[in-house]
């Protein structure tokens, strides 16, 4: 079972239980309507107290208190690839989801397989790809633009890699 981060828990809020929250997802009033688990994979039950503010607040099932909400800080929350899937519905003309990246062969223009995609990254500028290279075992971070990965074939299970710098 396939699973991705969907938000993780900041500080406590308050004195009854409520939670500061960092949602992953463009909407996060889906947050509410998705099955979600901790990385031990007991489900966890989020409501959001506020839907358009800068900072997230939840209620999450079964914290009652400040104490209990501040023994999730730092706790990241993750949902199925199906569950995704089944409230994003994809359209292939749209791009790819980024999870969607991970296990993919990286081939050179030339075709010949370079490594394959082992994480994808997002540190606050833009989205980076964690590419292990065949031949040497060694771990590259590209930045996913369209320069540097000029096409993707989910399907066919590869990307194109364009980086002249690595050869």
């Amino acid at each position: 079972m396939s699973r991705i981060k969907i938000a993780q828990f900041g500080a406590a809020h308050g004195l009854r239980g409520q939670i500061k929250i960092r949602c992953f997802l463009d909407d996060p009033s889906l947050i509410e309507r998705m099955p979600l688990m901790d990385s031990a994979g007991v489900p966890c039950r989020v409501r959001l107290v506020n839907h358009d503010a800068a900072v997230l607040l939840a209620i999450v099932e079964g914290v009652q208190d400040r104490t209990q909400a501040e023994a999730l800080r730092n706790k990241e929350l993750f949902a199925t690839q199906q569950a995704v899937a089944d409230l994003l519905p994809h359209n292939p003309d749209e791009g790819e989801f980024l999870h969607q990246l991970i296990g993919l062969q990286a081939r050179l223009e030339d075709g010949v397989i370079f490594g394959t995609v082992e994480a994808v990254y997002n540190f606050g500028a833009s989205d980076i790809l964690e590419i292990k290279e065949t031949s040497t075992n060694q771990l590259h971070m590209i930045a996913y633009t369209h320069d540097n990965i000029p096409s993707i074939h989910i399907h066919e299970g590869y990307l194109v890699l364009c980086v002249p710098e690595l050869l």
